[in-house]
């Protein structure tokens, strides 16, 4: 007999944002679907860590991997309650603009898979008639975009839009979806001495870790679904200057 525990599935929940949000949303009960692409050792680890989640293993660039998790995820746990968007592609455009392999790269990760996986998880939470979450990880960068990164931003700006379309689609089958959109909670070797230039553009003076936006996740999977089509910035002020 399956456990009636409820499921969160969490794409690109290996490594950093992802990781910290299934640890959060474990340690308050939940069973996790451990999403991931290339970060093979990271899931089994963090699923070794977690009792009761799951590594699935899907390159959204490949659409029958994308086609296949949900039904993966509902077939071993039997049921999926929360589902977070984590999951995107970024990458510099060439000098010259982005080539037309890098957009539809980008759309792939960062639109159509977040778009199909919501819909399908929106069936199956209809099917199970106890409502349900849906959480789209955004960037402020798309608010402010720079230059040489025009696919990305271009994409993942549409993380909104998307959200408001889940939000009203979901709404009468008690499945709500919300929007955190994140600032620079965390460095990687990328940002090598670049700390400082970086806390000048935050009004909050502040790198947080990953741990403050997995409890602005935590905050949307444990608020009424009257909460819904709502956009919260968690990046220290970045988008207001």
């Amino acid at each position: 007999m399956q456990s009636s525990k409820p499921v969160a599935l969490v794409t690109g929940g290996a490594r950093r944002v992802g990781a910290a949000i299934c640890r959060k949303l474990a340690g308050q009960g939940m069973r996790i679907a451990i999403h991931y692409s290339n970060s093979e050792a990271d899931a089994r680890g963090l699923s070794m860590e977690l009792p009761g989640s799951t590594c699935f293993k899907a390159d959204f660039l490949d659409a029958e991997q994308l086609q296949a998790l949900i039904p993966l995820v509902v077939e071993h746990f039997g049921r999926i309650d929360v589902l977070v968007n984590n999951a995107s592609l970024y990458e510099r455009d060439p000098d010259t603009g982005p080539t037309l392999q890098t957009i539809q790269q980008m759309t792939m990760v960062n639109l159509d898979a977040p778009l199909f996986l919501s819909f399908a998880a929106m069936r199956q939470m209809a099917l199970q008639g106890q409502g349900g979450r849906i959480i789209n990880i955004g960037d402020v960068l798309t608010q402010m975009p720079p230059k040489g990164f025009g696919a990305y931003t271009a994409t993942r700006a549409a993380v909104i839009g998307l959200t408001k379309t889940l939000a009203v689609h979901g709404a009468d089958m008690g499945i709500a979806a919300n929007a955190v959109i994140l600032g620079t909670v965390m460095l990687s070797h990328k940002d090598a001495g670049m700390e400082d230039a970086i806390l000048r553009k935050v009004p909050a003076h502040a790198i947080p870790g990953p741990a403050t936006p997995a409890e602005a996740v935590a905050f949307f999977v444990n608020a009424p679904p009257f909460i819904t089509g709502a956009v919260l910035h968690v990046d220290g002020g970045r988008q207001l200057v």
